[in-house]
């Protein structure tokens, strides 16, 4: 059968997967808000939709925060202060917080 019918264009097909739940534009956007506010620190734990995301749209978090006009090497070198920072007012008896109890 045709994908062409009477009196119509043709139809494309239906793209494979999963309906996209949020436009590149839409991520790119999100990502620019987080930055504004410094919520690019441990993105992957804090809002793991939008990581997810722009790691399926744009191929990796970086090549995402790239589109969104971040340099993603400051941003990185940021976050990283940021958790050294952590890491120092962190009393020196305190188990790591690595997620897991005990």
């Amino acid at each position: 059968m045709s994908a062409m019918t009477e009196n119509s264009a043709p139809r494309l097909p239906r793209p494979r997967g999963r309906p996209a739940l949020m436009t590149a534009p839409a991520v790119i956007d999100r990502i620019r808000e987080l930055a504004e506010r410094g919520g690019l620190f441990r993105v992957h734990r804090t809002n793991g939709r939008l990581y997810a995301r722009a790691r399926r749209q744009f191929g990796s978090w970086a090549r995402a925060v790239h589109a969104a006009g971040i340099d993603y090497r400051q941003a990185v070198a940021h976050a990283r202060a940021r958790s050294l920072e952590a890491r120092r007012r962190r009393p020196a008896n305190l188990p790591p917080d690595n997620g897991f109890p005990g």
